[in-house]
C-alpha cells in the first residue's frame, strides 16, 4: 500500500494473544492503522465499532464460523471482511454461499508477508482474493449445478480456459489481464461468459469448478507454463 494514502482503520479478531500480536505487527508494517482488537466476532458486532474500513478475522472456516461472519457483515456493511485461515472444513456450497454473504477475502498462512500484504491491498479496491488451497480444501458434495460439464453452450475456447485457470488460482482481474495480455474489460467479457457456460453465478463457483474439472491441469499447451497463483511465492 502507498504510504502516501490514509491508513485504513482495521478491526483485528483473533482469539489467541500471540496470534493478536502477530496480526498488529504485520498491519503496522503493511500501511494499515488499527483501531481496535477483539476476541471474537460476537464482541466485534456487539461493540460496532465506527469508521471501520477493513475486519481481519483469525478463525478457522468451518460450520461454526459461518452465521458469525453474517452477522459481522450485517454489523459493518461497509466493511471489507478477511478471514486469515489455517484451516478449512467447508462444503463447496457452503464457501460460495459465505463468500456472496460475508466474505470479500481469505488470507494463508503459508503465503509470504508481501503476498499478503499484496492480497490486502486487492481486497481494499475492490477484488476478491482466496488461496487456491481453500478450493482444494473444499468438501467434494454440495455442488451447485451442472458439476459434470458446461450447460450447453459449447466448448471452451483457449483463452477462455486460461482465464478459468486463473480464477482457480484466485488470481484478480488486473493480474489475468497483465498475464495473458489483454485488458481488464475483455477479462470481465471473459468471465460473464464462462459463468453462463458452465452454471456458476460468480467467480468463487467458477474456481471450484475448475478445480473439480482439473481445468488448472489441461489448459495450457504442452511447452506452456501453468498458471501461477497470485497468493503464493
Amino acid at each position: 500500500m502507498s504510504e502516501s494514502r490514509v491508513p485504513i482503520p482495521v478491526l483485528v479478531v483473533a482469539a489467541h494473544s500471540l496470534l493478536r500480536e502477530g496480526m498488529k505487527a504485520f498491519l503496522a508494517s503493511s500501511g494499515y492503522q488499527i483501531c481496535e482488537v477483539v476476541d471474537t466476532i460476537e464482541t466485534a458486532v456487539e461493540r460496532k465499532i465506527e469508521d471501520v474500513g477493513l475486519a481481519l478475522v483469525a478463525a478457522e472456516l468451518d460450520d461454526a464460523v459461518v452465521e458469525p461472519l453474517k452477522a459481522l457483515r450485517s454489523a459493518y456493511p461497509q466493511c471489507r471482511i478477511v478471514c486469515y485461515a489455517q484451516r478449512f472444513s467447508l462444503p463447496a456450497n457452503a464457501l460460495v454461499e459465505l463468500f456472496a454473504s460475508s466474505l470479500d477475502g481469505c488470507l494463508s498462512p503459508d503465503a509470504s508477508l508481501d503476498v499478503l500484504r499484496q492480497s490486502l491491498d486487492l481486497i481494499m479496491v475492490g477484488e476478491t482474493v482466496f488461496p487456491s488451497a481453500l478450493i482444494h480444501a473444499a468438501q467434494p458434495h454440495g455442488e451447485f449445478a451442472h458439476p459434470e460439464g458446461p450447460a450447453g453452450n459449447g466448448p471452451f475456447s483457449e483463452r477462455e480456459r486460461q482465464v478459468l485457470a486463473n480464477l482457480a488460482h484466485g488470481n484478480s482481474n488486473k493480474f489475468i489481464a497483465r498475464t495473458l495480455q489483454i485488458s481488464e474489460a475483455t477479462v470481465k467479457v471473459h468471465i460473464k461468459t464462462l459463468l453462463r457456460k458452465i452454471g456458476a453465478s460468480n467467480r468463487t463457483q467458477a474456481a471450484i469448478w475448475a478445480t473439480r474439472h482439473r481445468v488448472l491441469e489441461s489448459h495450457h499447451r504442452p511447452g506452456e507454463r501453468p498458471i501461477q497463483p497470485i497468493q503464493r511465492d
